[in-house]
């Protein structure tokens, strides 16, 4: 197994709390409660992952208005696989995030909706250290 890693960042736009996760499979739901507060770690070790899994986003509201978005990536994937995933995990925070802000999909958004994935896919391989220099 590779490197377990653990980081939190702010979006400053909309204050959603990042939470990356990269650990092996085995190792997350330990991880989460280890470093997650205890609704969210609860609510992610609960949730039904499958078996072989790559990535995963949620986005979660804790007892405080806080909201935390959780991406967990896989770090027995190769680092070519990891970036994949991160960016298709980006997505789905980019979409939820939006959906959150009553922003819809549409070409009016379009740009809100790509220069958001854009800067937290980057965001995100520069914190893991995957972004190619």
């Amino acid at each position: 197994m590779r490197a377990t890693s653990f980081t939190v960042f702010t979006d400053p736009l909309y204050n959603v709390n990042y939470c990356i996760l990269r650990s092996g499979f085995k190792a997350l739901p330990a991880l989460a409660v280890k470093r997650l507060p205890t609704g969210i770690a609860t609510a992610l070790t609960k949730e039904n992952l499958g078996d072989d899994l790559g990535g995963w986003f949620g986005l979660y509201r804790s007892s405080e208005p806080e909201i935390y978005g959780v991406l967990y990536v896989n770090s027995d994937c190769l680092p070519a696989d990891q970036r994949l995933i991160i960016t298709h995990e980006c997505l789905h925070a980019t979409l939820q995030v939006m959906r959150l802000i009553g922003c819809r999909p549409s070409a009016e958004s379009e740009e809100a909706f790509t220069y958001y994935h854009t800067w937290l896919t980057g965001e995100v391989w520069k914190r893991l250290g995957l972004l190619k220099k």
